[in-house]
């Protein structure tokens, strides 16, 4: 099977996701024992594109943002150190019960777990 490759594309890749943040506990704690937290953005799709942009490839998300958030800024500056142009919609947060950026709270993923606290 033989495959054709564009040569006239700006992007190797490119995705639509939602982008959000992860929050991990530091130590490999456990979420219910750790008090300090490491937080990093996160999506699967664009994990999927860290690994060509890591090979220098051009790579593109397309997301949307919430106009004014500081997560919005954290989740654009973190794609543009791993080398990923972002485009996307600023949306209004629209008062208290509005748009929001998705937050995960979740064990390290890796190592033993701490065991659960008795009360």
């Amino acid at each position: 099977m033989e495959m054709n490759l564009r040569s006239n594309c700006r992007y190797a890749i490119a995705c639509p996701t939602s982008m959000g943040v992860r929050i991990t506990p530091d130590a490999r704690m456990a979420v219910h024992n750790s008090n300090h937290f490491y937080m990093q953005t996160t999506s699967a799709e664009s994990n999927v594109l860290n690994v060509s942009a890591s090979l220098g490839r051009e790579c593109l998300v397309l997301t949307k943002f919430v106009k004014g958030s500081p997560i919005a800024q954290f989740i654009k500056n973190d794609l543009r150190s791993c080398n990923i142009r972002y485009e996307g919609l600023e949306v209004d947060q629209g008062g208290p019960w509005g748009f929001r950026h998705q937050f995960n709270i979740a064990d390290s993923g890796f190592g033993m777990r701490a065991p659960p606290r008795v009360e």
